[in-house]
């Protein structure tokens, strides 16, 4: 990833959906099935409301991050 001010077509990498309030944000529809599930599993551990669209980029990486080193069944015990 790059430092620095990001182009508009950079911005446009990221999709932002909004979030009722009291609702959860549901898992972006680009990450994987098991990247989906830590998603949940990280979001329904916090109160609703507890990320908000800005967070959702670092959510992501957190996501992927989880899959890459063989965690993902086990978010739960973090």
């Amino acid at each position: 990833m790059q430092r620095g001010r990001k182009s508009p077509d950079a911005a446009a990498e990221f999709q932002v959906a909004a979030v009722l309030p009291g609702a959860r944000p549901d898992p972006p529809e680009d990450l994987t099935a098991e990247q989906m599930l830590v998603w949940q599993a990280v979001v329904d551990r916090m109160p609703p409301n507890w990320f908000t669209p800005d967070l959702f980029p670092l959510l992501c990486q957190l996501c992927a991050r989880h899959q890459f080193q063989g965690v993902g069944g086990r978010v739960g015990g973090f």
